[in-house]
């Protein structure tokens, strides 16, 4: 997921998808309040759609920020 915080900086979050976002613990971690992208934010930073974005932000020079539940499994599949 890519949010954005009131300075139009972005973030990708990489959470499972039978995860909800908790906003809460987002602004914890990155010390101020975001938002969910919308579809043309996504799309001018990314140039994809969303979801068709890869959970590789740094390609695009986002910051990314993977739920550390993730990395209990040796592989990660995304489509």
């Amino acid at each position: 997921m890519i949010v954005k915080d009131n300075e139009n900086n972005c973030y990708q979050l990489v959470i499972s998808a039978s995860e909800k976002i908790d906003f809460k613990k987002v602004k914890n971690i990155l010390g101020r309040q975001v938002k969910l992208a919308d579809h043309d934010e996504v799309k001018k930073v990314t140039n994809c759609v969303p979801g068709s974005v890869p959970p590789f932000g740094n390609l695009f020079n986002i910051q990314v920020y993977v739920d550390y539940s993730l990395l209990k499994n040796k592989v990660i599949d995304f489509n």
